[in-house]
């Protein structure tokens, strides 16, 4: 279980294994087609929502698979977790493709769960690259990550998320 802000579990997410993705200098990939940071963690958000993180996508920007989310109801939502020290992207970037019909809502959060959140803009269901500076979360606690990318829905919806990535350069 995750908790809220005043302690109250939340309802159970469902946990996803997903292969080690190789390490380059100056990038952490978070997710693509060779998977995951060693030792993270994918969880999705409601459990009974539609989640393909290995979804064969033949326009994905990256490889051949992207991580597809379908909202039914109110809202639904995944993220990688990995408690670790990223102070070396202080000055960097997340880097991430998304298709989306609607605004989606991204979090990053360190541990013991501060979360700070950007909106992200509709892309008229076309893949659209974004480099958001790590300085748009400048009360987040480097050096105590938790939550590496955290995205959600908020109204039903489909959308796609592709090659997720810390990177020091734009």
């Amino acid at each position: 279980f995750r908790f809220n802000e005043v302690g109250i579990g939340l309802e159970p997410e469902t946990r996803v294994t997903m292969t080690a993705a190789p390490s380059t200098s100056g990038v952490l990939n978070v997710y693509s087609d060779a998977g995951s940071p060693p030792g993270s963690s994918t969880f999705t958000w409601p459990n009974y929502e539609s989640f393909n993180g290995s979804y064969v996508d033949a326009t994905a920007p990256e490889g051949s698979m992207s991580f597809r989310t379908t909202a039914a109801g109110a809202y639904a939502g995944w993220g990688v977790f990995l408690q670790t020290n990223l102070t070396a992207y202080s000055n960097g970037y997340l880097k991430f493709w998304v298709k989306s019909s609607t605004t989606l809502k991204l979090d990053l959060e360190t541990f013991p769960f501060a979360k700070q959140t950007v909106y992200l803009s509709t892309t008229t269901n076309n893949w659209l690259q974004k480099s958001i500076a790590i300085t748009n979360f400048s009360s987040l606690n480097l050096a105590n990550m938790y939550g590496l990318f955290e995205i959600t829905i908020e109204t039903a919806g489909t959308f796609y998320i592709d090659d997720v990535k810390w990177s020091l350069s734009p």
